[in-house]
């Protein structure tokens, strides 16, 4: 008895309280001793062993182990923490800097910007409304201006040779003028056949084209297909504003209106000697420099930029390129040892590495079918009869009446000095109007 008072006086005085005292604040049931050895000792009746605790709205929370006994096990541990979740909301509104003045001032534009675009849309207070132009432009109006005959394109010989581009090209011209897949009727000739009536033997791809291939060559045989295949041309420099053969006189304003006549004109065709290469224009289109003047049927040549197409016989560029005028008649009207290569102008003036200066080989030729294709033959005149043979001489009067009204008529005359048709030996046509093509 004793020693139980003390050790009840001992807890009095230290202060620690008991299990029973502690559950009893706490508002916890707890079991005896004897239940909790029986269920150490593997009693089921675990809801009859132990009274889970239940804790009151009132009863204040305080963690494990400060003042309050440790739980029985994990699980009321965990039942306690779920009921205890606490949260806490922060303010940060204090936090966020304040905006700096070109974000203040980008807002006040883009708000500013809104305002404008909603008036514009809205429109004016004022009666005053804006009305956009109206279209009144055809087909036959906008042709006008967008030229490309399909005709032509379709005649370009592609691809070509190596450094094969003059022979290339002049095939696509004659392919255009002469037979049935340009304006022509007869059979459509491949630039082998035009070889081997040149002359040319095969394997074509070992050719040097380069070393004798020049303006006046390409004249040359584009006469020498006219008399083996029976028909009539003509060749011509339209606009070559330097060196030999060159147009005197003539404008690139001049220029460019021929030009835009003869793509229209189904009886001529153009080839381009440009740097290292020759290929053939086959349409054209008027820009309007102004967007309102996009549909307009009626404009000055000073309201509008000309744009070259060209049929390219090369596999290694564009089919169709399209080049500005005013690029070409700044390549034509460059002299060695500067110039300028058409199909790269981003690269600008150039300068070549030579001692020749001043000329420039660079040219547009016009090829042309002629309507009168040839002379109706008078053989039929020759005949054993005196009064036959009476009437021959007026019969080759009207010959050469003939002949002089096809020159007046067709512009076969000695007035043309320009157009005059060149035809030159190998030896002329050497290296001073030779090519090496880059393809």
């Amino acid at each position: 008895m004793g020693n139980v008072t003390s050790q009840s006086d001992s807890d009095e005085t230290t202060g620690m309280p008991t299990e029973e005292s502690d559950a009893a604040d706490e508002g916890i049931n707890v079991t005896s001793k004897s239940q909790r050895g029986g269920k150490e000792n593997g009693q089921n009746n675990r809801c009859s062993a132990v009274t889970r605790r239940q804790a009151s709205p009132d009863t204040e929370y305080k963690e494990p182990g400060v003042g309050t006994p440790l739980l029985q096990d994990n699980t009321d541990e965990a039942t306690v923490r779920r009921e205890r979740v606490l949260a806490w909301e922060i303010d940060v509104s204090g936090w966020r800097p304040e905006s700096s003045k070109s974000q203040r001032r980008y807002k006040s534009t883009k708000q500013s910007q809104r305002k404008q675009n909603k008036s514009m849309i809205d429109g004016p207070n004022t009666k005053e409304r804006y009305e956009p132009p109206v279209v009144n432009s055809t087909q036959r109006m906008i042709a006008e201006r967008k030229v490309l005959d399909l005709r032509r394109w379709f005649c370009i010989s592609r691809p070509q040779y190596s450094k094969s581009c003059g022979i290339s090209s002049l095939v696509s011209c004659w392919n255009y003028l002469f037979s049935s897949l340009g304006v022509g009727s007869l059979q459509p000739i491949t630039q082998e056949e035009a070889l081997t009536v040149l002359g040319f033997n095969p394997p074509f791809n070992e050719i040097r084209f380069g070393p004798f291939t020049g303006n006046a060559t390409l004249m040359r045989w584009f006469k020498q297909l006219n008399d083996y295949y029976n028909v009539r041309g003509r060749s011509y420099y339209l606009y070559k504003p330097h060196g030999k053969g060159r147009t005197m006189g003539r404008t690139s304003d001049e220029a460019l209106r021929l030009i835009r006549a003869g793509l229209k004109d189904p009886s001529i065709t153009y080839i381009y000697h440009c740097q290292n290469h020759y290929f053939c224009p086959i349409g054209y289109e008027n820009v309007p420099q102004k967007p309102v003047h996009a549909y307009s049927e009626m404009l000055s040549d000073n309201e509008l930029d000309t744009w070259i197409l060209i049929g390219d016989p090369s596999r290694r560029h564009p089919g169709i390129q399209c080049v500005k005028w005013e690029d070409v008649v700044k390549d034509l009207n460059s002299q060695s040892p500067e110039y300028l290569n058409i199909r790269k102008v981003h690269l600008g003036i150039q300068k070549r590495k030579t001692k020749k200066v001043g000329g420039n080989l660079h040219c547009i030729m016009a090829y042309q079918r002629s309507q009168y294709q040839g002379i109706q033959s008078l053989r039929h005149l020759r005949s054993s009869d005196p009064k036959m043979n009476a009437n021959r001489g007026d019969a080759i009067v009207s010959r050469n009446d003939a002949i002089e009204l096809k020159r007046t008529q067709y512009g076969y005359g000695d007035d043309e000095d320009e157009d005059v048709v060149v035809d030159v030996s190998d030896a002329e046509s050497s290296a001073d109007e030779s090519i090496s093509s880059d393809d």
